[in-house]
């Protein structure tokens, strides 16, 4: 046994001063019993109405004989005198305990129980119970401590129990002030992040004026393909920030390249293919649009593997820029420009199932199917008032 396990000095002193009382009353009781002629019975300490503490037993073989015991001398210690008191089965022979109450400065100080016995006589129960009273008075004021021990230890408990109950509250106290302090700070860090979008998108937008309501347009379309398409990914941040900023790349390409009425000549188209890749270079260095920035890269690639800049095919695009290519589709063909008008909703809607399977993620075309017309004519006909 280790020190940690090891009884206190205090407690082994407790158990040699129970042991003292115990053992002589051992003796007393098996004198009482021999002089009544029992072969079974017990004798109890009292320390109140109610506080009975076994001493000795003898003859009592399981807990159910001394339930019946502890019973028989409760009524011994109510009544206060020598009775007999029954006992719900038969014990040893008998059905009846010999109940023998042990005055001492008038009070019941120990209660002496034998099974009912033969030729017991009154001078006898009167004699053992003089004796009895003196030979536990000797031990009682031991009981006394044995007690008062025990309440204190009860008191240490109680008073450290509570010093951890203030300690508990004072912890429970400093970490909701810190939950919401974090909770401050999660939303000052969001609002932050919204910032640094709308500061992009307004960047993009002062490019070409048409661009403003395309990025409000296509992030409100992509995010209701992804809500059934990608439902795991409805609230996603990052989907919507890719959608709203996938021509972000078109801050790095000249002005007279991007508003260029007629055709492109060779070197003006790569450098507009290159803005895909531009836009990831400048959201990659941003940590929180690092994921976004996957969808800005690959949103020009097809199903079928014949977009740019890599040439991705299925299920090797980004699940966001498989999404986003109905979206960016479906809103150029139903919005006017200088050189074409708007297409009517139905025939763009045939225009996007013709493209299952070779531009655009049969998934997502499914998704786009199963929106309602005028849920996609409220987003159409909204009229974009800036950021």
């Amino acid at each position: 046994m280790n020190a940690a396990t090891a009884p206190a000095p205090e407690t082994e002193a407790l158990a040699r001063r129970l042991d003292s009382v115990r053992a002589p009353c051992q003796e007393l009781l098996e004198d009482g019993l021999a002089r009544l002629h029992s072969q079974a019975g017990a004798l109890y300490g009292v320390e109140g109405p109610r506080q009975l503490t076994l001493l000795a037993s003898s003859g009592l073989t399981d807990e159910e004989d001394l339930t019946d015991a502890e019973r028989a001398a409760r009524v011994g210690v109510e009544a206060g005198r020598p009775l007999l008191s029954g006992g719900r089965r038969r014990l040893n022979g008998s059905e009846q305990f010999l109940v023998v109450p042990c005055h001492l400065q008038g009070d019941v100080a120990a209660v002496l129980l034998a099974a009912r016995g033969e030729g017991q006589v009154e001078q006898d129960l009167a004699r053992l119970g003089s004796t009895l009273g003196i030979a536990v008075a000797a031990d009682r004021a031991r009981i006394h401590f044995t007690l008062e021990h025990r309440l204190a230890e009860a008191e240490a408990v109680k008073s450290q129990l509570e010093a951890y109950a203030v300690d508990l509250r004072s912890v429970y106290v400093s970490e909701r002030a810190r939950s919401d302090e974090l909770g401050r700070t999660l939303v000052e860090l969001e609002e932050t992040y919204e910032a640094t979008v709308r500061g992009l998108a307004i960047a993009v937008e002062a490019k070409d004026a048409y661009t403003g309501g395309h990025l409000f347009r296509v992030s409100r379309y992509g995010m209701a393909l992804t809500a059934i398409a990608a439902p795991e990914h409805r609230d996603d941040p990052q989907f919507e920030y890719g959608f709203l900023l996938h021509d972000v790349g078109k801050l790095a390409v000249p002005d007279a390249t991007l508003t260029k009425e007629g055709t492109l000549t060779e070197e003006e188209w790569m450098q507009i293919r290159a803005h895909p890749g531009s836009g990831r270079t400048i959201l990659e260095r941003i940590p929180f649009l690092a994921a976004a920035s996957e969808i800005v890269y690959c949103h020009h690639e097809r199903w079928d593997g014949n977009g740019f800049p890599q040439g991705l095919k299925g299920d090797e695009i980004p699940l966001g820029a498989r999404i986003f290519p109905v979206a960016d589709a479906f809103d150029a063909m139903t919005t006017s420009r200088p050189y074409r008008k708007a297409m009517p909703i139905e025939i763009a809607r045939a225009e996007i199932v013709a493209g299952s399977g070779t531009q655009f993620w049969p998934d997502a075309v499914e998704a786009f199917m199963s929106i309602p017309i005028e849920d996609l004519e409220e987003v159409r006909s909204r009229i974009f008032t800036g950021w």
